[in-house]
Protein backbone atom coordinates (compact mmCIF):
# COMPACT_ATOMS: atom_id res chain seq x y z
CA UNK A 1 0.00 0.00 0.00
CA UNK A 2 3.07 2.30 1.10
CA UNK A 3 4.61 1.69 -2.60
CA UNK A 4 1.62 2.21 -4.57
CA UNK A 5 1.44 5.77 -2.91
CA UNK A 6 4.60 6.47 -3.76
CA UNK A 7 4.39 5.62 -7.15
CA UNK A 8 1.02 7.44 -7.46
CA UNK A 9 2.81 10.53 -6.32
CA UNK A 10 5.73 10.13 -8.46
CA UNK A 11 3.47 9.52 -11.52
CA UNK A 12 1.39 12.78 -10.79
CA UNK A 13 4.40 15.34 -10.17
CA UNK A 14 6.15 13.54 -13.45
CA UNK A 15 2.55 14.50 -15.45
CA UNK A 16 2.44 17.99 -13.80
CA UNK A 17 5.97 18.62 -15.41
CA UNK A 18 4.94 17.34 -18.59
CA UNK A 19 1.63 18.89 -18.84
CA UNK A 20 3.39 22.54 -18.00
CA UNK A 21 6.30 22.04 -20.66
CA UNK A 22 9.11 22.33 -18.17
CA UNK A 23 12.05 20.18 -17.63
CA UNK A 24 13.32 19.21 -14.19
CA UNK A 25 16.70 21.03 -13.95
CA UNK A 26 20.12 19.09 -15.09
CA UNK A 27 22.43 17.56 -12.62
CA UNK A 28 25.06 17.41 -15.01
CA UNK A 29 28.11 18.43 -13.17
CA UNK A 30 30.23 18.21 -16.24
CA UNK A 31 31.85 20.94 -17.71
CA UNK A 32 29.35 23.78 -19.30
CA UNK A 33 28.97 24.02 -22.79
CA UNK A 34 30.94 26.42 -24.53
CA UNK A 35 27.86 27.66 -27.33
CA UNK A 36 25.39 28.91 -24.46
CA UNK A 37 23.38 32.28 -25.63
CA UNK A 38 24.23 35.53 -25.30
CA UNK A 39 22.16 38.83 -25.24
CA UNK A 40 23.64 40.92 -27.61
CA UNK A 41 21.91 44.16 -27.39
CA UNK A 42 18.19 45.28 -26.71
CA UNK A 43 16.08 47.01 -29.84
CA UNK A 44 13.67 50.18 -29.16
CA UNK A 45 11.07 51.17 -31.70
CA UNK A 46 8.05 52.97 -31.84
CA UNK A 47 5.13 52.78 -34.46
CA UNK A 48 3.10 56.24 -32.55
CA UNK A 49 4.84 58.36 -34.75
CA UNK A 50 6.12 60.94 -32.34
CA UNK A 51 9.38 60.43 -29.64
CA UNK A 52 8.61 58.09 -26.97
CA UNK A 53 10.31 58.07 -23.38
CA UNK A 54 10.91 53.71 -22.59
CA UNK A 55 11.99 53.27 -19.00
CA UNK A 56 13.88 50.04 -18.79
CA UNK A 57 15.12 47.42 -16.35
CA UNK A 58 17.36 44.39 -17.23
CA UNK A 59 17.98 42.17 -14.42
CA UNK A 60 20.54 39.30 -15.08
CA UNK A 61 21.73 36.68 -12.82
CA UNK A 62 24.75 34.54 -14.19
CA UNK A 63 24.99 30.76 -12.24
CA UNK A 64 27.30 31.35 -10.10
CA UNK A 65 27.79 35.32 -8.98
CA UNK A 66 25.33 37.77 -7.74
CA UNK A 67 22.70 39.26 -9.64
CA UNK A 68 22.86 42.61 -11.36
CA UNK A 69 20.81 45.13 -13.25
CA UNK A 70 23.18 46.15 -16.28
CA UNK A 71 20.79 48.41 -17.60
CA UNK A 72 18.45 50.73 -15.56
CA UNK A 73 17.12 53.76 -16.93
CA UNK A 74 15.01 56.05 -19.97
CA UNK A 75 15.17 56.05 -23.13
CA UNK A 76 14.21 58.63 -25.74
CA UNK A 77 12.80 55.89 -29.03
CA UNK A 78 13.17 58.04 -31.87
CA UNK A 79 9.90 59.32 -34.13
CA UNK A 80 11.60 59.00 -37.30
CA UNK A 81 10.98 55.05 -36.90
CA UNK A 82 14.25 54.19 -36.77
CA UNK A 83 15.34 52.03 -34.14
CA UNK A 84 17.79 52.85 -30.89
CA UNK A 85 20.13 49.93 -29.82
CA UNK A 86 21.28 49.42 -26.22
CA UNK A 87 24.22 47.41 -26.14
CA UNK A 88 26.41 48.69 -23.37
CA UNK A 89 26.24 45.84 -21.13
CA UNK A 90 28.01 42.39 -20.73
CA UNK A 91 26.00 39.77 -22.65
CA UNK A 92 27.09 36.55 -20.79
CA UNK A 93 25.35 33.62 -20.54
CA UNK A 94 22.83 34.05 -17.61
CA UNK A 95 19.26 34.27 -16.88
CA UNK A 96 17.82 37.34 -18.15
CA UNK A 97 14.43 39.51 -17.85
CA UNK A 98 13.62 42.90 -19.16
CA UNK A 99 10.72 45.11 -18.00
CA UNK A 100 9.89 47.72 -20.43
CA UNK A 101 7.53 50.28 -19.59
CA UNK A 102 6.41 53.09 -22.00
CA UNK A 103 6.39 56.23 -19.74
CA UNK A 104 3.88 57.96 -22.09
CA UNK A 105 1.23 55.48 -22.49
CA UNK A 106 2.01 53.87 -19.12
CA UNK A 107 2.00 50.51 -20.32
CA UNK A 108 4.08 47.62 -19.40
CA UNK A 109 5.76 44.64 -20.79
CA UNK A 110 8.63 42.02 -19.43
CA UNK A 111 10.53 39.59 -21.56
CA UNK A 112 12.32 36.89 -19.84
CA UNK A 113 15.12 34.05 -20.97
CA UNK A 114 17.25 31.42 -19.87
CA UNK A 115 20.56 31.33 -21.83
CA UNK A 116 21.30 27.54 -20.40
CA UNK A 117 18.41 26.09 -21.66
CA UNK A 118 18.10 24.60 -24.91
CA UNK A 119 15.32 26.29 -26.34
CA UNK A 120 16.75 29.29 -27.42
CA UNK A 121 19.58 27.56 -29.20
CA UNK A 122 23.08 28.74 -29.12
CA UNK A 123 24.37 32.23 -30.39
CA UNK A 124 23.74 36.46 -29.61
CA UNK A 125 20.10 37.21 -29.01
CA UNK A 126 18.20 40.57 -28.73
CA UNK A 127 15.28 41.62 -27.11
CA UNK A 128 12.90 43.83 -28.78
CA UNK A 129 10.46 46.15 -27.34
CA UNK A 130 8.00 48.38 -29.57
CA UNK A 131 5.73 51.07 -28.63
CA UNK A 132 2.85 49.73 -31.03
CA UNK A 133 0.09 52.73 -32.76
CA UNK A 134 -2.33 51.96 -29.92
CA UNK A 135 0.27 52.27 -27.36
CA UNK A 136 0.84 49.21 -26.16
CA UNK A 137 4.59 47.83 -25.59
CA UNK A 138 5.11 44.36 -27.09
CA UNK A 139 8.29 42.47 -26.35
CA UNK A 140 9.88 39.30 -28.07
CA UNK A 141 13.06 37.67 -27.86
CA UNK A 142 15.03 37.06 -31.74
CA UNK A 143 18.52 36.32 -32.55
CA UNK A 144 21.03 39.41 -32.99
CA UNK A 145 20.49 41.01 -36.35
CA UNK A 146 17.47 39.54 -37.34
CA UNK A 147 14.96 42.73 -38.24
CA UNK A 148 11.71 43.67 -35.95
CA UNK A 149 8.01 42.00 -36.78
CA UNK A 150 5.65 42.80 -34.58
CA UNK A 151 2.89 40.11 -35.68
CA UNK A 152 -0.35 41.52 -37.38
CA UNK A 153 1.31 44.90 -38.12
Amino acid sequence: MHRRALLGHTASTAGIVGLAGCALPSTNTGPERSDRATLERIVLETETGQAEQMALTLVYAPRDDSTSRPVWGEYTVPASGEALTVSDFDGAPGVYSLTAQSVTHDTVAVVSFNSYGDAVGSGPHQFEVVITGSGDVWTNLNEAGEPVSVPGQ
